[in-house]
């Protein structure tokens, strides 16, 4: 017999909005298997931090405008994703991600495990043997697995973590930490040290 379980609107809008820490801390550990029509198994998993970083470097080298595109991208994403944008602004926004895609295809590096790319000329040629159907597919779960972590996330886990002596991070995630794993947990020790100095402020101590 199936079991649901019922809640109001805003109970389900807060549930939504929050992801919650235990679901990121196991990224580390997951792949995710795309079975390809010419080009066999494809593995993927999170991005890595280390290597997002190594790619960042190959990334500006080989697209130095990437950063100017970014960065009025930007400042048309609000205006477009809230209609207000005019006819001129949505064609210049399609024209600047047609413009990034290429750069953001480098982090395919990171994101795809198996086969191993060493460069972007390995991209293309993977990308040019699938179907239309997989290409699309493979690039929706790169930019799943490419992205930032999410605004709200809720890290209440850790703290139970902390309070049981249950450790919660291991050296093998800190060996593989994906950048989702960084941003959050790098957050938590940010807020952290602003109440410890917060603490010391109030309590009189000049730091």
């Amino acid at each position: 017999m199936t079991r649901y379980e019922f809640c109001d609107t805003e109970e389900a809008k807060e549930k939504i909005q929050y992801v919650p820490v235990e679901k990121i801390l196991n990224q580390h550990r997951r792949r995710f298997i795309m079975q390809t029509e010419n080009c066999g198994t494809i593995v993927l998993r999170y991005l890595p931090k280390r290597v997002k970083k190594n790619i960042d470097a190959i990334r500006i080298f080989r697209f130095p405008d990437c950063t100017e595109i970014e960065a009025e991208l930007t400042e048309l994403d609000p205006i477009v994703k809230h209609g207000e944008a005019t006819e001129e602004m949505h064609s210049r926004y399609w024209e600047l991600w047609s413009l990034l895609t290429p750069s953001l295809d480098l982090y395919m590096m990171g994101t795809i495990e198996y086969p191993f790319l060493n460069n972007m000329d390995e991209v293309d040629s993977l990308l040019e043997a699938l179907t239309e159907e997989e290409r699309s597919t493979l690039r929706q779960a790169h930019e799943i697995l490419s992205s930032h972590a999410p605004a709200e996330v809720d890290v209440e886990y850790l703290s139970f973590g902390d309070r049981f002596r249950c450790p919660v991070v291991d050296k093998n995630m800190l060996d593989n930490m994906t950048l989702q794993q960084y941003e959050v947990l790098y957050a938590v020790m940010k807020n952290e040290e602003s109440e410890m100095r917060k603490m010391y402020k109030n309590a009189g101590v000049k730091i």
